[in-house]
């Protein structure tokens, strides 16, 4: 082989091997979120000597290292517990705090449904009581989506989604996903108004309509998306989103642009679309 040639293949593969470390250096420099997951099962009867129980289950994924900041987990810890737990469980550890919750939806099932199941007895007394007839179900899973984002935008944006599926009776459950969205350089919350210039709802709405029609089968419209069941106008920004590297993701909750046998409605709009309305 030519010398030439030889020194050009050599200086191609040494200039890749530079690139790829670069890159990785990179990616271990930007802030990451390290999380423990923390978990509990519970099945808890209504009263004694009966089947009637509130089945509850939870996986939780607890912020606990922030390779950029001790400060910044200090903020992320008690925001991501404030969003699955509630304020009141952000000074216990996170298994005592889950435990805890557990235990207070435990209570709130007993008061909400054992004078129901106490009235159905006296008014049914000739008839069998019903084992199930007041059974629901709470299953949460709480976890990032995206171990972290690149800089797309002005904030180090970290998505972190509740998914909740509640049975409390009737013909079916509801699911549900709720996402709250952090800046790694400062562990705050981000909403909209932070991620977007002040003139953005009009022209976001517009983008997720168009991006919805697009995504629909048999859609090509906006008069084919009511056909098929959609609320055009609530096809609006809703403050619930991911993020990715490929995008941003709207997520619409059942009943909330659609029939509930529609389920759960996402809609992604790729950085290019949107970059326009972005702050600098």
């Amino acid at each position: 082989m030519r010398k030439d040639i030889l020194y050009s293949w050599l200086t191609i593969a040494l200039v890749g091997m530079v690139a790829a470390l670069s890159g990785a250096l990179h990616r271990l420099s930007m802030p990451q979120v390290l999380c423990k997951e923390y978990s509990f099962e519970k099945v808890a009867y209504l009263a004694e000597g009966q089947e009637n129980s509130l089945t509850f289950s939870i996986r939780y994924a607890y912020p606990v290292a922030v390779n950029a900041s001790d400060e910044v987990l200090a903020k992320l810890q008690p925001a991501v517990c404030r969003t699955v737990l509630g304020e009141a469980f952000l000074d216990m550890r996170p298994q005592q705090a889950i435990e805890a919750y557990a235990a207070m939806k435990h209570n709130e099932y007993i008061q909400n449904n054992l004078p129901l199941l106490q009235e159905w007895a006296i008014d049914h007394e000739d008839e069998p009581l019903g084992e199930t007839l007041f059974n629901e179900e709470l299953i949460i899973s709480a976890a990032p989506i995206t171990d972290h984002l690149p800089l797309i935008t002005n904030h180090l944006l970290w998505s972190y989604a509740m998914d909740v599926y509640e049975y409390t009776g009737g013909a079916h459950g509801n699911r549900y996903l709720l996402i709250q969205n952090y800046d790694l350089q400062t562990g705050d919350a981000v909403s909209e108004q932070d991620l977007f210039i002040d003139d953005y709802y009009e022209p976001l709405k517009a983008l997720l309509l168009e991006a919805l029609i697009v995504q629909t089968d048999e859609a090509e419209t906006k008069k084919d998306l009511r056909r098929l069941g959609y609320s055009v106008a609530d096809v609006v920004p809703n403050e619930n989103f991911y993020v990715t590297p490929a995008g941003i993701t709207y997520v619409y909750n059942p009943y909330e642009i659609a029939p509930y046998a529609m389920g759960c409605i996402q809609i992604s709009l790729p950085w290019d679309s949107v970059r326009h309305l972005l702050r600098n």
